[in-house]
């Protein structure tokens, strides 16, 4: 089990916030290893700060409820599954938004080959309720992105070992929107619509 409890003030101004503030945050997270193949844990945080609310003069104290289910199992010497399951709440009284997340992977690796592939589907209000989720790449890349609107994202990532010191690595990743606010987003950035990497890495 991890806990923490933070309260705070800002005497000041501070991001997004136009006047002297305080809040609070609560966080938990219940871990369990029944078998030395099999992970699961529980995370909830709680937060309540002011916010500035967009396009007007006020600033009101706000609360955000996160969740996380995460499940790790090693089916055997060569696949691996991972599942996250997480949802949102936001709300500081004038209205209130929700966003979740849900992601499946599967990893193979057996002699010269690594295969990772997702299925992800999120579900978002609007960007006070966005997702945080890892996303798996290729090597020395880090990849977090704030999902928001509506979609669908399969990845596949493969490995291919070409001799002892040299592999080759490729991802591909498509985000399919499921309703216009997400392909308005989309369009305004059309390189995030597909992902496409590659990387042949040398090791001496």
């Amino acid at each position: 089990i991890h806990a923490y409890a933070d309260v705070f003030a800002f005497p000041w101004l501070n991001y997004r916030v136009h006047i002297p503030s305080h809040g609070e945050e609560y966080f938990v997270r219940i871990e369990y290893r029944p078998n030395k193949k099999t992970m699961v844990y529980f995370q909830y945080r709680f937060e309540q700060k002011y916010w500035d609310v967009t396009n007007t003069s006020l600033t009101l104290p706000a609360t955000r409820q996160s969740n996380i289910l995460y499940f790790e199992h090693k089916i055997s010497v060569a696949v691996s599954l991972r599942t996250r399951i997480q949802w949102e709440s936001y709300d500081n009284g004038m209205y209130a938004s929700t966003g979740s997340l849900c992601a499946q992977d599967i990893i193979y690796k057996k002699m010269k080959y690594q295969i990772t592939l997702r299925a992800m589907w999120y579900d978002v209000d609007d960007y006070n309720a966005r997702q945080y989720a890892y996303e798996p790449d290729v090597p020395y890349s880090f990849y977090i992105p704030a999902y928001n609107g509506k979609a669908f994202r399969p990845m596949l990532i493969v490995r291919y070992k070409l001799m002892k010191q040299v592999d080759l690595w490729s991802k591909v990743a498509l985000t399919k929107p499921l309703n216009s606010m997400t392909a308005a987003i989309i369009d305004s950035n059309l390189s995030s619509m597909i992902d496409w990497n590659w990387q042949l890495r040398w090791i001496f």
